[in-house]
């Protein structure tokens, strides 16, 4: 499928956290304003999925914990400023299909293919405009395998981020893409530091996605952008 223009990172939330990130309140306004939504789903320990970024969450609950680690009766009793950590047929239902989504699936080591197969599972009877996304490409080549008929994008960050060395070489540099084949490459803002970077990432790149985009003049030359703490025109 052919990606929007737009599409609101964790839904459209705020810094100061009076609508956070990947929450029901951040998605209804992107909805409100018209934004595809980018969003991250990963599993409890008891194989619930769960829509939040980090792996810990003591960033935005001041709990030590890791969400793989917890059991979805553990998560329900968390609440970001007041706000439960969505599950995924929550995030859903909330959207209805009323705008397009990138379902963003954080790697989780053992637990990748059965997050990946319950993910696919759920969207199979989801009515709406959807594509997938990750960091590991084991991940989006699971989705070549064996939902091939669905959207798949492969994130690309710059070095410092990756964890060792043959991260560094296969995931900047696209060979992974040989393999994998995803539908789009979405792109960390940062890569993109001088000439011959931009003309290698769009010519190589399949359908680029620009991310995060955090001030107007930085979503020029991209297709599609994932943009925060601004509204786009």
């Amino acid at each position: 499928m052919a990606l929007s223009k737009y599409y609101a990172h964790r839904g459209f939330h705020t810094k100061d956290l009076t609508i956070p990130e990947n929450t029901l309140p951040a998605f209804e306004a992107a909805i409100t304003r018209g934004y595809g939504i980018e969003t991250d789903v990963q599993l409890s320990r008891d194989h619930v999925i769960y829509v939040y970024h980090d792996a810990n969450l003591k960033r935005l609950t001041g709990i030590d914990r890791n969400i793989q680690e917890m059991t979805a009766e553990e998560i329900e009793q968390v609440r970001i400023n007041g706000e439960k950590i969505p599950t995924f047929d929550a995030f859903l239902k909330c959207v209805s299909g009323q705008v397009p989504l990138i379902i963003e699936l954080k790697t989780s080591g053992k637990k990748n293919t059965a997050l990946s197969r319950a993910v696919r599972d759920r969207l199979k009877t989801y009515k709406g405009d959807y594509v997938i996304e990750s960091f590991d490409p084991r991940i989006v080549y699971w989705f070549k395998k064996n939902a091939p008929e669905i959207g798949r994008g492969q994130l690309v960050t710059v070095a410092g981020e990756y964890d060792n060395i043959g991260e560094v070489l296969l995931l900047p540099s696209l060979l992974c893409n040989l393999f994998t084949k995803p539908t789009f490459t979405a792109i960390d803002q940062h890569l993109m530091t001088n000439r011959f970077k931009k003309w290698f990432y769009r010519r190589f790149g399949t359908q680029l996605v620009g991310w995060t985009i955090r001030k107007p003049e930085d979503g020029k030359g991209y297709p599609t952008i994932i943009f925060e703490y601004f509204e786009p025109k």
